[in-house]
């Protein structure tokens, strides 16, 4: 008996589809930034303390992302994160139109990942590679404080920031 070939299209499509359903998803909570309670006097100020997650790294690494069913496939197994902080820095108050007076606080990490690369191939003949690799990753995790201004003095040294010296 022979199938037809608008069959086998079929069972293809579900597995690549799938995929960029993932990609998609996960890249709307990537660009996302919390708005944190203003800063309270006589406490130290708020440190970067949440390394990224490996989620985040996956998504931002250049290997381990291409995939055709049945013929090609990269993946990155054996992954082990070295994360460091570059920059933990409290910009002073600014205004930002939808929120209001803010303080910007960068976060910025780089993150050395070591993985075992594996290619496989199953078409015109299989095989599979496996070799180590280092990848570095600089992410920022930005996020803002709000800030309230008791005094007049205090609100008239909050500027609108409109990009003028």
């Amino acid at each position: 008996m022979r199938l037809p070939f608008g069959l086998l299209v079929a069972t293809i499509l579900p597995f690549a589809s799938a995929g960029c359903l993932i990609n998609t998803h996960s890249l709307e909570k990537d660009y996302r930034r919390p708005i944190l309670p203003p800063i309270q006097e006589g406490f130290p100020p708020p440190l970067c303390e949440d390394p990224p997650d490996v989620g985040a790294l996956r998504r931002n690494m250049k290997g381990g992302h291409r995939r055709v069913p049945y013929f090609f496939d990269e993946r990155c197994d054996n992954i082990q994160v070295m994360t460091e902080k570059l920059v933990d820095k409290l910009d002073p108050p600014h205004f930002f139109p939808l929120i209001g007076p803010a303080q910007l606080h960068h976060c910025q990490w780089q993150c050395t990942v070591h993985y075992d690369e594996t290619i496989t191939v199953g078409f015109p003949f299989s095989f599979q590679c496996k070799r180590p690799r280092l990848e570095v990753v600089n992410l920022d995790r930005d996020h803002l404080h709000l800030c309230v201004a008791p005094g007049k003095e205090e609100q008239k040294a909050i500027r609108p920031d409109r990009g003028r010296p």
